[in-house]
């Protein structure tokens, strides 16, 4: 969920560990090429992703991202 929280900090989304909890799990199924095969994973392949928590707690937040929401 952390490192899901820091991508999607770069890409200006403002989430917390439970709404990036989705895209990090996109994130380890592409560093998992066996499991990539397996589900059909490809350069063709489109994902949606929803965050459904922004930072309700902002220390956190910062702890984990490096800056404050």
């Amino acid at each position: 969920a952390r490192q899901g929280m820091r991508a999607l900090a770069r890409a200006g989304v403002v989430s917390g560990e439970t709404g990036a909890a989705g895209i990090a799990c996109l994130l380890e199924l592409l560093d998992a090429p066996e499991a990539r095969e397996r589900l059909g994973i490809d350069e063709t392949t489109t994902a949606l992703v929803l965050s459904t928590e922004g930072a309700t707690d902002p220390a956190a937040y910062e702890a984990i991202v490096g800056r404050a929401p």
